[in-house]
Formats: C-alpha cells, sequence, structure tokens
C-alpha cells in the first residue's frame, strides 16, 4: 500500500497549526519532565553522578515533527456491527499488516 501511495495518490500539505502546536507540546512536556525529574536529578548531582567533569543531566522530549506528522497509517479491520474505537489492526488480527508510508518496524 505505501508504494501504491506514494506512485498514485495526492499527498497531504504541511500543516502549519499542528507543527505549531506540537512546538507547544514539546515546550509544556518540557517543563513538566524538569519539573518531576528536578528531586532526582539534584539527588544524583550530589552523589557526584555522572562524574567526568560533572556535566548536568536535562531530561527533554525527544518529539519528531517528521515522525509525529509523517502521514503514518496501519490497516485496521472493522467487524460489521461491531463499533469499537479500538479494533484489531491487521497485526493483532495475526496477519501480515502492509506498511502505508513512514510506518516503522516494531
Amino acid at each position: 500500500m505505501s508504494k501504491f501511495y506514494e506512485r498514485n495518490l495526492e499527498k497531504r500539505e504541511d500543516d502549519h497549526q499542528a507543527l505549531q502546536a506540537l512546538d507547544v507540546s514539546e515546550k509544556e512536556l518540557n517543563a513538566h519532565l524538569k519539573n518531576v525529574f528536578s528531586e532526582t536529578l539534584d539527588q544524583l548531582k550530589k552523589l557526584g553522578y555522572p562524574g567526568v567533569s560533572n556535566p548536568d543531566i536535562v531530561i527533554r522530549a525527544a518529539l519528531d515533527p517528521s515522525k509525529v506528522l509523517g502521514q503514518s497509517a496501519k490497516v485496521h479491520y472493522v467487524v460489521p456491527g461491531l463499533a469499537r474505537p479500538n479494533f484489531p489492526t491487521a497485526t493483532t488480527a495475526g496477519l501480515q499488516e502492509p506498511c502505508v508510508h513512514g510506518c516503522r518496524a516494531d
């Protein structure tokens, strides 16, 4: 399916609002991580960790916009009459899952 999509179907335009929202989300997540890890990191620093030159440890979000907004998709199977939000993917149904642009091996 990914080759068919790449060769034959219209691609989605860049979503500038989504990129801006992702940037805000990353900043908020970084602030959260700094807050929740501050006490632990302070304790590690008092113990002399990590040691060599005593650099500060900073935990930051690792959001990659190209992956988050990379038009990844999975094929899902919906059984008629069973309206569930978490319907099975090809993999969980025991089938080979075709990859649609941007998929990665788990």
